[in-house]
């Protein structure tokens, strides 16, 4: 299979999507907040491609991809 931008696009968005849920532990994980299951949101993922230092306006269409995705809910955190 070769490397197209559909595949990075997605291995991406799922990178940020790890990121935000990893970032929500902190607090929990210090006792600060209860754990947080909510579907990711926006803000989440913006914050998360920032600490991964991925500039989302520079990515072809990853703004789209991750907001077709939080509209279609794929991101209800990791479910086990």
């Amino acid at each position: 299979m070769g490397i197209i931008k559909e595949n990075i696009r997605s291995y991406l968005y799922r990178l940020g999507e790890l990121q935000a849920l990893v970032g929500r532990l902190f607090n929990y994980s210090r006792g600060i907040e209860k754990f947080d299951d909510s579907p990711l949101s926006w803000d989440d993922f913006k914050n998360a491609y920032g600490n991964l230092d991925l500039w989302i306006e520079e990515i072809d269409d990853l703004k789209g991809f991750t907001k077709r995705a939080i509209v279609r809910g794929d991101n209800h955190g990791w479910k086990a």
